[in-house]
């Protein structure tokens, strides 16, 4: 792996030897050791993108987007999230780019206060292709950032796996790979997220002809077509989509 000094010391990693996967979805997952309110920090990149848990809670997701050759490390502070004990790390990467021109990979790195070393991707990190997503998706070369469209399907989620205890010893050993630079710092600051409702829902309606004739992958035009008034499908509680306040049913 090519260093860069202000990095710290982490391999890239990523699942078996097939590093040039196009729309992969795969899960990390690593427990570590450490005291509850301790000064501890997480510092992770990813090609294309990640998202990141700690003990089954989420963190954050990254990095910006950035050239191949001039990645970025997002740092997130672990301290109000650690437990006495075993904690987990949980990450799962997506490979969004053209798999032609640069290779899938983690990279991410536990570190002390002063700086050392707690732990970082290495072989004994766990790795598994996520089975919630599916691959296949429509492509399209117009959206050059994310080119894919996304299924997924939360029955497949594997239970627990955020958490600590988890038995992943069916899961792989990650393969380390050198062909992309150490990440640097990310320079500009993360953007602030909130929570906003709808303040009313204008229409309800239901699409019965999904059918795309042109394209009978491609999703986008279905989840665009003209809806009638309801007839087979079922909505309970509409309004509580604008409070959160107890669940909204749809039935169809």
């Amino acid at each position: 792996m090519k260093t860069d000094k202000n990095s710290p010391s982490a391999s890239w990693l990523w699942i078996g030897d097939k590093f040039n996967d196009r729309n992969a979805f795969v899960l990390f997952r690593r427990e570590f050791s450490a005291s509850k309110g301790q000064d501890i920090q997480f510092h992770i990149s990813a090609e294309s993108r990640y998202r990141a848990w700690i003990n089954g809670e989420f963190l954050n997701e990254g990095p910006p987007p950035s050239h191949p050759d001039l990645m970025f490390f997002d740092t997130h502070d672990l301290k109000k999230h650690l437990r006495t004990g075993k904690n987990c790390l949980a990450v799962v990467v997506h490979m969004a780019h053209n798999p032609d021109k640069v290779q899938a990979g983690l990279w991410a790195a536990v570190t002390a206060q002063d700086g050392k070393i707690i732990d970082a991707t290495d072989t004994s990190w766990r790795c598994i292709r996520a089975p919630q997503w599916d691959p296949k998706m429509y492509f399209t070369k117009i959206n050059a950032f994310d080119p894919n469209q996304e299924s997924y399907d939360a029955r497949k989620v594997p239970r627990g796996w955020m958490e600590t205890g988890f038995d992943d010893s069916k899961w792989l050993e990650p393969v380390k790979h050198g062909d992309l630079k150490a990440p640097v710092a990310r320079p500009i600051p993360f953007m602030e997220e909130s929570i906003r409702y709808p303040e009313r829902i204008e229409l309800v309606e239901e699409c019965t002809w999904l059918k795309n004739r042109t394209r009978t992958n491609d999703l986008s035009i279905n989840l665009s077509q003209v809806g009638r008034p309801l007839k087979y499908a079922r909505v309970d509680d509409l309004k509580k989509l604008t409070t959160c306040r107890g669940p909204t049913i749809i039935q169809c």
